[in-house]
């Protein structure tokens, strides 16, 4: 309203006085009727002012405690907690407050008695308008120390606020710790989702183990999954994992029954069924494919060779618990099999993630580079297959690829070890089925 009556009266400056004449606007305005209007406004709005004070004492939200200057002292802090406080500060005088919150939590993860980092999380609690932690965590700052700064008017802020009648919208300290925990693994999987240093399979599959953490975590926490999910969501969306993007929207809206949905959420969510949509099109080229009558015997072979090895490399790097080294020699165990000893095929191993763990051929591309005359990148296509293969589960699918100059028919053999949630796979010319 304040920003409505300011305009009136530029407005009104500006439109009736040009070049030091006045004339009346459109001709048939009063001036004086337009003024008395803006008088009116002015009052209602003094009036609204008053009754949003009358409130904010209501329920605890003193003026008093928003002028409180913020305590920029750090130096019985620990070099952590001081720089996540520093930063911290340095969000809420702009305005940040999300950020704000996320780094005196973190601080407060550091120090959890101590009276300043307990201060700014309960200071940043009240801007926001959570009256009920913002009280929980100034009344440890006054425990932590009675002789604070500011100490005077916190005590009378804890005094004339109400306490809050949902006791749901108190967190206890595990759970604010869990808090600051998924914002550090927020942050975490962020700063790999964004390296430039480590390749897009190796941030990816970084950054998604993360994420999983989180949904874990924050699954039986309601108000944890209202603030998280849609980010996580988000991600996942990003690495285009649609079907648990989809997953993890609707657990989000489950957790929002009976509240608003923020705008835009369904169109979001419609975008990423979509895009599901045309993922799983593409993706029905790669399975269910019946082998020709006269490659089917050679076929079924060299499919059922690959089962056993499947099944085997499993059990191996259970027991292993998937140690590196001894994964690739095993790995190099792929050579023995009758598919790995022909010059012109190609075996290799790629995780979920598409990223390369082993190649029979050296100078292998990245994953993304292999595609068929059409432009589909079939390696890195089969990976959006995993939640839907099993073990001992072997498929193969036809392709047209680019070689020499022509268009040669290879056939496409693969299989998933949930272990190491990785593929193998071989890529062979069709004429050596024949």
């Amino acid at each position: 309203m304040e920003a409505g009556i300011k305009t009136l009266q530029i407005a009104l400056a500006t439109a009736f006085c040009i070049g030091g004449t006045c004339t009346p606007l459109h001709g048939s305005i009063d001036r004086e009727k337009l003024i008395a209007s803006v008088e009116r406004l002015q009052t209602k709005q003094k009036q609204l002012n008053d009754e949003i004070e009358q409130l904010k004492q209501l329920l605890g939200i003193s003026n008093d405690l928003e002028t409180l200057p913020l305590i920029e002292m750090y130096e019985e802090l620990s070099e952590k907690a001081k720089e996540y406080t520093k930063q911290g500060i340095e969000d809420f005088k702009e305005e940040r407050f999300t950020e704000a919150k996320e780094d005196f939590q973190l601080a407060w993860e550091l120090e959890p008695e101590h009276y300043i980092t307990n201060y700014h999380l309960g200071l940043v609690y009240q801007r926001v308008g959570n009256v009920a932690l913002a009280k929980k965590m100034l009344k440890g700052a006054i425990e932590a120390k009675k002789d604070m700064p500011h100490a005077k008017k916190v005590e009378e802020y804890l005094g004339h606020s109400s306490e809050s009648k949902d006791e749901s919208d108190v967190e206890s300290k595990e759970e604010l710790a869990l808090r600051t925990e998924l914002i550090n693994m927020k942050k975490e999987a962020s700063s790999y989702a964004k390296s430039q240093v480590l390749p897009f399979p190796k941030r990816m599959s970084e950054s998604v183990r993360i994420l999983e953490g989180m949904l874990e975590k924050a699954k039986d926490h309601k108000k944890l999954v209202q603030e998280y999910y849609p980010d996580i969501g988000e991600a996942f969306e990003a690495f285009e994992w649609y079907g648990k993007a989809i997953e993890v929207m609707h657990a989000y809206e489950s957790s929002m029954k009976g509240k608003e949905l923020p705008d835009g959420h369904h169109g979001r969510l419609l975008r990423i069924e979509e895009k599901a949509k045309n993922q799983q099109a593409r993706l029905k080229g790669y399975r269910g494919n019946k082998p020709e009558r006269d490659i089917r015997r050679q076929l079924n072979r060299d499919l059922e060779e690959l089962k056993v090895f499947a099944a085997q490399m499993d059990q191996f790097v259970k027991e292993l618990n998937t140690n590196d080294e001894d994964f690739t020699k095993l790995c190099e165990r792929l050579r023995e099999f009758r598919w790995g000893k022909r010059a012109n095929r190609h075996v290799i191993v790629i995780n979920r993630f598409g990223e390369l763990l082993y190649s029979s051929l050296p100078g292998t591309l990245e994953v993304d580079r292999y595609q068929d005359v059409e432009g589909k990148q079939f390696f890195k296509d089969v990976t959006f297959l995993a939640d839907e293969l099993q073990l001992k589960q072997a498929e193969f699918a036809p392709l047209q690829l680019r070689a020499n100059g022509q268009t040669v028919p290879y056939v496409m053999l693969y299989t998933y070890v949930p272990s190491h949630k990785a593929f193998i796979i071989v890529r062979m010319p069709k004429e050596d089925l024949l």
